[in-house]
């Protein structure tokens, strides 16, 4: 994987010209950094520099909920959007369906994604679909075991690679082993209490970001928790991370 860092110079920055005092991708590199080394507060970082749960505000019920696309093959997260607070994954999805080049693949949604605008969206990106079913949907659970009692299948479904399948939707439960967890358990990420604003969801990104870069790296033989302390005590490993 190249290293991100020659990207956020093409990103827009939503600042205010006469507020600006440093440029945006010197932030950002310096943020990837802390976040590498340990950081998980924006205090971190500035001490550096110089659906996550803990930010429920005010005992509120608004919790921010980002939707992940995790390439199991890669074992690296290609995109991430936030939930509408006023919406749920559904409207979400095919905004990150937009964000990626597909063809060829195979996407893997739970139940959640099992809609006929979702699937379209992923046909039109020349991609195959494994859409989760559950028995709550009534009448398409029915549809689909009646199927597969009664209909012949057509010569598509004759040449369909079982194993390749079998492994397609074991896969899929990859992203809560390889990406949630390690996110709570190596980047505290599930209680993290930040509230205002986009902080929750930027940092989010950044953690996304770092973790990306973390298990890129090879030469290491500890979990991303102790490359996090490595990076923070090793200058050159850090730099090397960055390279990557």
């Amino acid at each position: 994987m190249a290293s991100p860092i020659p990207f956020f110079s093409c990103l827009r920055d939503p600042r205010i010209e006469r507020t600006k005092a440093h440029l945006l991708e010197d932030i950002l590199f310096i943020t990837i950094c802390a976040v590498i080394c340990g950081a998980e507060s924006w205090d971190d970082i500035e001490l550096f520099g110089k659906s996550i749960r803990g930010s429920r505000s005010g005992g509120g019920k608004s919790i921010v909920h980002m939707v992940s696309a995790w390439a199991s093959e890669n074992n690296v997260v290609l995109g991430q959007v936030k939930v509408d607070g006023k919406s749920n994954e559904i409207t979400a999805i095919p905004e990150l369906l937009k964000l990626l080049a597909l063809k060829g693949c195979i996407v893997t949604i739970d139940a959640m994604g099992c809609q006929k605008d979702i699937a379209a969206a992923i046909a039109g990106k020349e991609a195959d679909y494994i859409l989760a079913l559950k028995s709550s949907q009534a009448n398409m659970h029915q549809q689909a075991e009646d199927s597969f009692r009664f209909l012949e299948a057509k010569s598509a479904s004759e040449e369909a690679d079982a194993g390749l399948l079998n492994r397609s939707i074991r896969s899929h439960w990859g992203i809560e082993n390889s990406l949630h967890w390690v996110l709570d358990v190596a980047f505290n990420e599930d209680h993290s209490r930040k509230r205002a604003g986009y902080a929750a969801q930027n940092f989010s990104v950044m953690n996304r970001i770092a973790l990306n870069l973390l298990k890129n790296d090879k030469t290491v033989k500890v979990g991303v928790k102790g490359k996090r302390l490595n990076a923070g005590w090793n200058e050159q490993y850090l730099l090397k991370l960055l390279r990557a």
